[in-house]
């Protein structure tokens, strides 16, 4: 069962029943210079939405600015990984300066050519490295485009609200978050998806807690903000209406997996209650250490 969520004043007359959760938010493009008013809601997962979620998901995991993507290409420079490079580069170096100025006791002429060879094999190495880093994030976050977020009417259950028209086709339990732009007559300029986040009981985790019944736990999946509307309190506003909708369907716990390259998120999910579980690194992603959460809901205000 699903749950899909766009931002507009909370539904009174949503009713969770499901035990599988998805959220987005929606907001406008960037509008014209004049002055205008917006409003924010939490609303459902329509089928209409599918495209700009996937798109949203890549810019907000590879693409955007902050993403972990990016997040790992800056931290590169400074993690062990990148000292081997270092070091034959001032090995070429060393090669390149020590002969020439004692080349006069040999009373020969030493060639530069093996210094520079290795320096150049050094800035490959360097770089080749950080095309494979950033290869392994952009093939892991495809790659889930091909797993729930391949089919979010099936995976997450979209109930048809009508038997000819597909697109209006929504999950009584999936939520998002919508900003409504509009132009001083009133009318509409734009709307688009910026944020969504999921809840799911058909994932395993790595690090369950001891005594941790299955049936009482999921994972919270695909939380994905716009860059360009991050620090507006949006992901705290899926958060909230997520944990609401998992406490009201009975679950005990909620668990997540986030990088070491999400630091805002990391202290986002610390704030809500969510401790580190356990730590690996991972296969998929190239020195990345993927760390399990975990939040107990009783431990969650209503």
């Amino acid at each position: 069962m699903s749950l899909f969520s766009l931002i507009s004043a909370l539904d009174s007359s949503f009713s969770p029943k499901s035990m599988k959760t998805f959220l987005p938010s929606i907001s406008s493009a960037k509008a014209p210079a004049m002055e205008t008013t917006s409003d924010l809601r939490v609303r459902l997962y329509k089928n209409a939405d599918y495209e700009q979620v996937r798109d949203l998901y890549l810019v907000a995991m590879v693409y955007g600015p902050d993403s972990p993507a990016r997040n790992a290409l800056q931290t590169h420079p400074y993690k062990p990984s990148a000292y081997p490079s270092y070091a034959l580069f001032l090995l070429g170096v060393m090669m390149l300066v020590i002969p020439q100025r004692f080349s006069f006791l040999l009373n020969t002429t030493v060639s530069s050519r093996p210094g520079i060879a290795v320096i150049f094999f050094s800035i490959f190495t360097f770089f080749a490295y950080r095309y494979v880093l950033w290869n392994s994030y952009v093939t892991f976050f495809t790659g889930c485009l091909d797993k729930d977020l391949k089919d979010i009417a099936e995976h997450y259950e979209l109930t048809p609200l009508s038997p000819v028209d597909s697109e209006k086709s929504e999950c009584e339990c999936i939520l998002g978050v919508e900003e409504t732009i509009r132009n001083p007559a009133g009318a509409l300029i734009l709307q688009r998806v910026v944020g969504c986040v999921g809840i799911d009981t058909t994932t395993a985790p790595s690090f369950a807690p001891a005594c941790t019944a299955s049936s009482t736990y999921a994972e919270l999946r695909r939380m994905s903000v716009s860059p360009l509307l991050r620090r507006r309190g949006i992901a705290g506003l899926l958060l909230r209406t997520l944990l609401g909708h998992a406490k009201a369907v009975g679950l005990e716990k909620v668990y997540l997996h986030v990088t070491e390259y999400q630091p805002g998120a990391w202290k986002m999910y610390e704030k809500f209650g969510w401790r580190k579980q356990g730590d690996e690194m991972t296969e998929e992603l190239v020195d990345t250490q993927m760390n399990e959460m975990w939040l107990d809901l009783a431990t969650v205000k209503a």
